[in-house]
């Protein structure tokens, strides 16, 4: 088609104008062709999954290639065919005697070698991905994070790489040669990728959170906004160095179809390369600010590249000045290098790490994200791109209860998964239990490298235990691909909102992971109430429904607001052995002597519900693979939460969800409790009447007062402080292995 649009009666006139239309033509086809991406980009994230879900979405995708393959092969067959015919019935025209050698100096004045142009396309595709990638990790440290964020932040891109296009084309209709536009682009792409990350820390306030209170309409927009003003015109620059070369590649070749395939070729190479060398080499040993000054050194570098060959062909016959510049244009090179290294980043790398008061000890920026170990006072925390904290000392208790109750009321656990690691603080307190075998597999390999160095003391020796096996991985693949059993499967907490978390409460993962648990085992995933609203809450519980046949509700904590629960699917009918509770905690070298009725009290505060006996959430959809609810929803309910329009489960909130579980199913009628004897019964009771209590004292109710009288009349035994099976049997520090 190329080859029609540039065809000419005269073959010197042809090479004449040849170059202009590669440019404009070839530009066209280029924008064109990027903003088709953006578009896709946009689609992928807010309108296909949601109408067809992800696997229809993929085939519609393949189809759609098929189909404009299909057509592009149909055409080029119509258009051979027509040009055949047209050439056995056309008389050849006289060509006009031309001179070449005008030609030739046009070629030799304005033209670089081919060498160059291919090195250009090449260094264009690497640097280009490689600060794509870099940026998107800045937009990672201040976003949610969703797949409706990363939508934008690509489409932006997107855009702008297509807005370059276009500016390359109007350029190539102006009287600037070739060689000039091309330096000009590389030096502005150069100049302005350099400053993009002064420019974030600007309008992001030193990194600070985006969105403030605004909902969910208004937080988009928002998020494009700065995307526009971040990466706007570098990316416009970067955009326009690809279409530039057309022009410069049109000088010497006259088959634009070869041309643009040779170019095209090139730059993907480089892309490819700029993929993985962004993530792997630039991240890890550079970090994003010095990393993005150092590739931004690399257009300048090819400016000078340029005005040197195309200097030198044009004064070829200075000999004298001609190794000078040479000289003084590598120097020059050097020079933007060395200055991009030394170059003080900005932002710091702590900016917008560290909260009032927080000292950093350490930050990894590796491949998978910003990995942050930072002190407050005695505690240490672990924070994952500035803003998700994974844990820290400071809940050292809390985090120990995530796998001390599930393990604690299991009839006798032997293997254990941690699906996720964090600080460590979990799967360490497990081996305080006579276990045989303990798998923990996490995403992260830094969070695992800055858990091994800072929280060793902690763990209990989970990096130096025998039955412990660590493993970085994605903890549904790890447990999809394992043949393993475990008797206790136990699911860390996750950001519901962040891309790609909604499948680890997909009803497809939890058939894996029954699939995986030994007879009588049971699969707890912690739920954090303080980052769902209801429905949310109810597709996730009745997923699990879908799965397991009985599914039971447990407090990780009794903290008066913000709440943790597990929700435990269990194969078969379970019932809760009253007498499991106390063997279990008396295996616990360091446990403080207590009697058998206050351990079984302690726990059973902590029981809250039967989830399936209740049939609450029975009539919510399903979260699968294939329409993944959770990453849908709770992006715009966290954002509708932040501007006053929705509620998570706390609070109000979260009593209301409590009384209503407990009021369907009373204990006295839970069959999971059928087992207990009243004076047990009556502690499960205490449970949720300290749960009201610890509310009601928050908000200084006059309310409070009663409702701990009716808890010290109804608990059997205990103290309000008995709340935490690990504050009850576990230390502070745990520095060697409980076997």
């Amino acid at each position: 088609m190329g080859e029609h649009l540039l065809r000419r009666s005269n073959p010197t006139d042809q090479r004449h104008g040849l170059p202009r239309r590669l440019a404009t033509t070839g530009t066209t086809v280029y924008a064109v062709n990027t903003l088709g991406s953006a578009l896709g980009a946009l689609a992928a994230g807010f309108a296909l999954p949601q109408v067809l879900g992800y696997h229809r979405a993929y085939l519609a995708a393949v189809m759609t290639d098929v189909t404009v393959g299909l057509i592009a092969l149909g055409v080029a067959i119509s258009w051979r065919l027509t040009s055949t015919e047209s050439s056995r019935t056309r008389t050849p025209e006289p060509v006009a005697p031309s001179d070449d050698r005008s030609v030739r100096v046009r070629a030799h004045t304005t033209v670089i070698p081919r060498w160059l142009i291919s090195t250009i396309a090449v260094a264009s595709g690497v640097t280009t991905l490689s600060v794509e990638i870099l940026w998107t990790r800045l937009f990672a440290q201040v976003l949610q994070n969703s797949a409706y964020t990363f939508s934008i932040v690509l489409t932006t891109f997107l855009l702008a790489l297509s807005l370059g296009a276009v500016l390359a084309g109007q350029i190539a209709r102006t009287s600037l040669s070739p060689t000039q536009a091309l330096m000009g682009m590389l030096l502005v792409a150069g100049m302005a990728t350099a400053i993009s990350p002064v420019v974030f820390h600007l309008v992001t306030n030193g990194l600070a959170s985006v969105g403030g209170d605004r909902s969910w309409g208004p937080y988009l927009l928002h998020v494009g906004g700065i995307a526009l003003v971040v990466m706007g015109l570098p990316a416009t620059a970067l955009g326009a160095v690809l279409p530039s070369l057309l022009r410069v590649l049109g000088e010497l070749d006259y088959s634009p179809g070869g041309a643009l395939g040779r170019l095209m070729a090139a730059n993907t190479t480089g892309a490819i390369i700029g993929s993985l060398a962004g993530g792997f080499v630039v991240l890890p040993l550079l970090g994003v600010g010095r990393g993005l000054l150092v590739l931004a050194a690399v257009y300048p570098v090819l400016a000078v590249a340029t005005w040197l060959t195309s200097d030198i062909a044009l004064k070829r016959h200075a000999t004298t000045t001609g190794p000078l510049r040479v000289i003084a244009g590598v120097a020059a090179s050097l020079a933007f290098i060395v200055a991009a290294f030394i170059a003080p980043t900005t932002p710091p790398t702590d900016a917008g790490i560290l909260r009032r008061g927080e000292q950093l000890v350490e930050l990894r920026q590796g491949p998978q994200a910003n990995v942050a170990v930072v002190a407050d006072g005695g505690d240490l925390a672990i924070r994952v791109n500035t803003t998700y904290t994974l844990g820290g000392t400071k809940g050292l208790y809390s985090e120990r209860d995530q796998a001390l109750i599930p393990l604690l009321t299991h009839r006798d656990p032997r293997a254990v998964f941690f699906l996720g690691m964090g600080t460590g603080l979990t799967a360490g307190a497990a081996l305080s239990l006579p276990l045989e075998r303990v798998v923990v597999c996490e995403l992260i390999d830094d969070v695992v490298a800055a858990s091994r160095a800072h929280f060793g003391e902690f763990t209990n020796g989970l990096f130096e235990d025998s039955r412990v096996t660590i493993i970085s991985e994605d903890g549904r693949s790890c447990l999809a691909r394992s043949a393993d059993r475990y008797d206790v499967i136990i699911s860390d907490l996750f950001v519901p909102w962040e891309a790609g978390t909604s499948y680890l409460s997909s009803h497809e993962h939890y058939a894996t992971a029954a699939s995986r648990l030994e007879l009588g085992g049971t699969y707890v995933p912690w739920i954090p109430l303080y980052q769902v609203s209801d429905r949310e809450l109810g597709i996730i519980a009745n997923t699990m429904n879908g799965v397991f046949d009985q599914v039971v509700a447990w407090r990780g904590d009794l903290l008066p607001a913000r709440s943790a629960i597990a929700l435990r699917g269990h194969l078969g009918d379970a019932v809760l052995d009253p007498q499991v509770i106390t063997p279990a905690a008396r295996s616990i070298p360091s446990a403080p002597k207590r009697s058998d009725q206050e351990l079984q009290s302690m726990l059973l505060r902590l029981y809250l519900g039967n989830i399936t006996a209740s049939e609450l959430f029975d009539d919510r959809p399903l979260n699968t693979d294939t329409r993944p609810l959770i990453e849908q929803l709770t992006p715009r309910t966290q954002r509708d939460v932040r501007a006053g329009r929705s509620s998570f489960v706390v609070g109000e909130e979260r009593e209301r969800f409590f009384d209503e579980l407990v009021s369907t199913v009373p204990p006295e009628i839970d069959p999971y409790l059928s087992a207990l004897q009243p004076w047990q019964l009556d502690a499960v009771h205490s449970g949720g009447i300290h749960s009201r209590y610890r509310l009601a004292n928050l908000r200084r109710s006059a309310e409070a007062a009663a409702l701990l009288a009716s808890f010290e009349q109804r608990s059997p035994v205990g103290s309000t402080r008995d709340l935490s099976p690990a504050r009850t049997l576990l230390p502070r520090r745990l520095t060697g292995s409980g076997r």
